[in-house]
């Protein structure tokens, strides 16, 4: 406890009462939590007051003594960023340190938490103190210190699993000290400090801390020892332990894999549904651990009953419980319905590696069916069909049973089996399908929903027997589930079936045409009935069909099915303001984007409509707090939402747009919007700004300044957070396509500015900002150089370095082509300047996999033979060369077209990769001197056959005087020599 700070008895007494008050039941909590805040703003010693009732607080209620510390924790971040306080925050961590001591575990718990969240503000090499006193109190052998101090550090593994491996002097971590600690707790006879130590050491092998490694040993014998404890909540840890076990140290268990299967299996038939849950989930992890599947056979008898058995609904499902439910019609609460959630759209180059994708995946509860459907499915990929002889009696049994509960799981089970058994299942699929068919017209709405989802699962069978002729199968799957769409009043059964629908238009777009009509009729029918849970279900249904083929959506027969009842969704809601502001608008506007970005021509005869019909909710929102205060969070997430649709409309009418852009506000509403306070708002008005210079720049040029204005702003170095990142990216983007599209005489009037701000983000360290900026960045301004050379060129000396390596991530496609064309103006209109940056020149070059289209074969030929003969001329060539990727060195060359429009002289062994880096095709090489007889009448052969092996072969001609690097490493001594390469290796 800190000896220098008191607390005033008034000032606790006055937070303790609002404490208090704030728990009494009927309590107008948001008006007390004002008196509280403002209590806390007038002492800047609050935090220690909120420490000190948690800690010392005897006499009050502990439910105001955790409230204490739970506003404490909220408010340690803020104050550890701001650093305003450091004698408080002092103060803090010796009360805090103290209350883990607490005789009350909830209080000390909280205690803990509070000291995780700070140990991950600040780190252990900020507060040593800790350290020491987390292994004191491990070594204490008194149960309260040693519970606290474990629950502490299994919560700062949770909150910053880094602060446990980094440094606190010495080379040593704060893992190094404190896990031989917990280890030595794992035979502590109090069973909650077992628990936690386990936790701790569950946590430390998943994120593969180096002190695991020496500990290892130990920790899988404590696991063994503890594998049949008489309490369920160490056999649950003790199961997690041992999957770890098995997915990142397989080797520790080669010796006793029998073993742990037999203990899984048994673990699986726990009494404590935990233990049985976290066991089922070994049989997911065990094929991507490498065991052996010969070692799991002897098992597949009892394991595939029991994991049937496992998948059957538990007795009160709230799945199930909602479904049966909704059978009496029941009608949905504004409650029962989830937040949509919005992701907005983000223009980032394509880059080799990827970017991971943010999925919105639904908050679904985990349980022992779902976790034994997921592990069938990835041993079904382990074992394949060798699991069938013991599967389809127990499936074939179980539809026979009376227990729809059973009939049900063995649905679900030939869902689950049926890609890893794949080439079994194919005789028996005309069996498959007709035992699941009657499960669509079940009494029971969760047979009906499952019969969707495994119907679908069949769909590469029932496809393969299409394409052979039998299209039986699918026209009976098709209307089954179109059917359910149409005919099921169960909200449940809809969102399955409208998700079955979606799924078999996108595993084959075409042998699926011949039912579109009554698939969109279907939907159509859903739009029109359907109650707004449902509703968000054939949105997304629509959404994916439209993506995953766009040919469907644009031929307009198929079009005017189903785009009508869309739109007329949307009619209904700009009807009136509250209709407007219903949530429920939000997941249509996104899906009338997506429809819109797809659709093309298809579009037309509704684009004036749905065009109006958005600017009208758009202006609606950006105008409503004028009349009436609004919530501004709301008000940016409908606009956000609105601009969003805007843009995917734009990008599917293209120049059509142009006569609607015109006759609108849109420009005026971009200008304000683009310098909004909300980086959300700001992203969605670049992206469109981007869209709209890409559909009909003539148009969009009246508003230019301002927008340009405030996309220079957006990205001003200053200005580049974590929160506006996503923002910053769509200005660069719109940036790049304002430059592509205008003139240069417009662009020359904001190239320099965008020029000093594109400059500290190609040359930022990496790792400080996002690749997909960086990269953005880059194809903008090639296209800025492709547009004006002239005016950026003189700089080149201070970006090309940064540039080219940014260029080097990129995909092959548009945006590459265009920024290395702009990359090639710029080096023609300041040669001396780029002259440094030869080799990285090269490796960017270097980094297509397919030839790039015309012009820029020729400017890279021109840009290299121009250096190299410079390079010569100085005597420098040798040691540039040396200097260069060995990957471009051997495979670089220029496209010289000879004569013959199929053979290419390769003049140069430095240029780009293209050449040998064909992904597709196989590149043909003939090495020798193009006046000898031999390698001429080669050459005669070759050209005979260049038209016709054209798709699949291309053929380069090297003269080994012209070009000798290749002569010592190929060993080329003949007169004529023919090599192949397929993908940058010798064949």
């Amino acid at each position: 406890m800190d000896d220098g700070w008191k607390p005033d008895d008034g000032c606790v007494q006055r937070v303790a009462g609002l404490l208090s008050e704030f728990q009494s039941p009927g309590a107008n909590q948001h008006q007390i939590l004002s008196h509280l805040e403002e209590w806390c703003s007038s002492y800047r010693d609050y935090p220690s007051y909120l420490a000190y009732i948690l800690v010392s607080g005897d006499g009050l209620a502990g439910a105001v003594r955790q409230s204490a510390g739970l506003f404490l924790k909220n408010s340690l971040r803020h104050i550890i960023v701001s650093n305003a306080v450091p004698d408080v925050v002092e103060t803090v961590k010796q009360i805090l340190v103290h209350g883990l001591r607490c005789a009350d575990r909830t209080l000390r718990h909280t205690a803990a938490t509070c000291v995780a969240t700070l140990a991950s503000c600040l780190g252990f090499s900020k507060w040593p103190s800790l350290l020491r006193d987390l292994q004191m109190y491990l070594n204490s052998g008194d149960e309260c210190a040693m519970d606290g101090a474990l629950n502490a550090i299994q919560k700062t593994w949770e909150d910053s699993p880094g602060r446990m491996e980094e440094d606190v002097g010495d080379s040593t971590s704060a893992n190094d000290c404190l896990l031989p600690l917990v280890l030595a707790q794992m035979g502590n006879a109090v069973v909650h400090i077992q628990v936690a130590s386990i936790t701790i050491l569950n946590y430390a092998l998943f994120n593969q801390s180096s002190k695991m490694d020496e500990l290892i040993s130990a920790y899988k014998a404590g696991v063994f020892s503890l594998a049949h404890h008489p309490e369920a909540a160490v056999r649950r840890v003790v199961c997690i332990g041992l999957i770890h076990l098995s997915e990142l140290a397989p080797s520790q268990l080669e010796g006793e894999l029998s073993l742990l299967i037999q203990y899984m299996i048994d673990a699986m038939q726990d009494p404590h549904h935990d233990v049985a849950i976290e066991a089922s989930e070994f049989w997911s992890v065990f094929p991507e651990a490498g065991f052996d599947g010969e070692l799991l056979k002897p098992f597949v008898p009892r394991l595939i009953p029991l994991l049937v058995k496992n998948m059957e609904f538990d007795e009160f499902d709230e799945q199930v419980a909602e479904a049966e439910a909704y059978e009496e019609e029941k009608r949905e609460s504004a409650s029962e319905l989830r937040p949509h959630l919005h992701a907005s759209v983000s223009h980032a180059p394509s880059s080799k590696d990827g970017d991971m994708e943010k999925d919105q995946e639904a908050d679904v509860e985990w349980n022992l069916r779902k976790s034994s459907a997921a592990g069938l499915d990835m041993l079904s990929g382990l074992l394949g069909d060798d699991i069938l002889p013991t599967l389809l009696p127990v499936v074939e049994s179980n539809l026979q049973q009376g227990n729809w509960k059973a009939r049900e799981a063995a649905i679900l089970t030939l869902g689950a089996v049926s890609n890893g058994c794949h080439t079994g299942l194919k005789e028996h699929t005309h069996a498959i399908i007709s035992a699941v068919l009657p499960g669509l017209v079940d009494q029971r709405p969760m047979i009906r929903c499952i019969s969707c989802w495994t119907l679908t699962r069949y769909s590469r069978h029932v496809y393969s027997n299409t394409s052979e002729g039998d299209g039986t199968l699918l026209e009976r799957v098709t209307h089954g589930i179109i059917d359910r769409v149409v005919k099921d009043r169960n909200k449940i059964v809809q969102i399955a079936a409208c998700g079955s629908l979606a799924t078999l238009v996108e595993e084959d777009p075409v042998l699926i045409k011949p039912y579109i009509p009554e698939i969109f009729s279907a939907l159509s029918f859903g739009l029109q009935h359907y109650g707004k849970g449902s509703l968000r279900a054939v949105y997304d249904s629509i959404s994916i069909i439209a993506l995953s083929s766009c040919e469907i959506i644009q031929r307009q027969e198929y079009a005017d099915i189903l785009l009508p009842s869309l739109f007329s969704k949307l009619d209904t809601f700009k009807a009136s303001r509250a209709s407007a502001e219903d949530p429920e608008i939000l997941p249509l506007l996104d899906c009338i984007g997506t429809v819109g970005s797809e659709a093309g021509s298809s579009l037309l005869p509704y684009a004036q409509n749905v065009f109006h019909s958005c600017m009208s909710l758009a202006e609606g929102y950006y105008y409503a707090g004028d009349a009436t205060p609004v919530d501004p969070e709301e008000q940016v997430k409908f606009i956000e939402h609105t601009l969003d649709t805007l843009s995917g409309i734009i990008q599917g009418l293209g120049p059509s747009i142009a006569p609607l852009f015109s006759s609108s506000s849109l420009g005026s509403l971009l200008v304000k919007v683009s310098v909004h306070s909300s980086p959300a708002l700001r992203q969605s008005a670049f992206g469109l700004v981007g869209d709209l210079a890409d559909a009909c720049m003539l148009e969009l040029l009246p508003f230019l300044s301002p927008l340009m204005e405030a996309i220079l702003e957006c990205i001003k170095p200053e200005n580049i957070t974590g929160d506006t990142i996503d923002a910053c990216n769509n200005a660069v983007w719109a940036l790049g396509v304002v430059a592509k599209k205008c003139s240069s005489q417009d662009v020359a009037q904001f190239a320099i500015l965008s020029l000093e701000r594109l400059l500290p983000i190609l040359t930022a360290p990496v790792g400080v900002l996002p690749r997909s900026l960086v990269e953005n960045a880059a194809v903008c301004l090639g296209q800025i150089g492709n547009s004006t050379p002239e005016t950026i060129a003189p700089h080149a000396s201070a970006f090309m370095g940064g540039w080219c390596a940014a260029l080097r991530g990129l995909r092959d496609g548009e945006e590459k082509q265009d920024a290395q064309e702009g990359l090639c103006s710029v080096i023609n209109a300041n040669p001396l300047a780029a002259k440094s940056h030869f080799a990285g020149i090269c490796e960017c070059f270097a980094t297509w996999s397919h030839t790039p289209k015309d012009p820029l074969p020729s400017q890279m030929a021109h840009i290299i033979s121009g250096y190299k003969s410079q390079f010569e001329s100085d005597g420098q060539w040798d040691s540039v060369a040396a200097c260069v990727h060995t990957a471009a060195i051997l495979t670089v060359c220029t496209w010289n077209c000879m004569s013959n429009s199929f053979l290419y002289a390769m003049t140069d062994p430095v240029g780009s990769c293209i050449s040998l880096q064909e992904e597709s095709r196989v590149v043909v090489v003939r090495f020798g001197h193009d006046w000898d007889d031999t390698c001429m009448q080669m050459d005669e052969t070759l050209a005979s056959v260049a038209d016709k092996i054209k798709n699949f072969a291309v053929i380069y001609l090297v003269d080994i005087t012209e070009v000798p690097d290749f002569n010592a490493m190929y060993e080329l001594y003949d007169p004529c020599t023919v090599m192949f390469f397929f993908r940058n290796k010798v064949r």
